[in-house]
């Protein structure tokens, strides 16, 4: 099943302390999150509080299997362009 990046990122974009991010499909069931946070904000919670909103929204649309991970490096942009991708798929499948 196929989630469109819009309706990903807006559970990622309406997670309170989220400032930037990047989504990453790894794999079949596999997302790594890249998070830049507001000032002020614990990354540590604003994870947990991801994580839940995340779980949740992938159990709804039937894939409550999706391993999520945290890549500490924070969002990437593009080398060439510049460019920050927010949902990105990084695997042939």
């Amino acid at each position: 099943m196929e989630i469109p990046p819009l309706a990903l990122g807006t559970v990622i974009e309406e997670t309170v302390g989220v400032r930037r991010y990047q989504a990453i499909q790894t794999g079949p069931a596999t997302l790594t999150v890249r998070l830049e946070t507001e000032g002020g904000s614990d990354p540590d919670r604003v994870w947990v509080d991801l994580t839940r909103r995340l779980r949740d929204f992938l159990t709804r649309q039937g894939l409550g299997n999706v391993d999520l991970s945290r890549d500490r490096s924070g969002p990437q942009p593009e080398p060439h362009s510049g460019k920050l991708r927010q949902v990105i798929c990084a695997f042939d499948g």
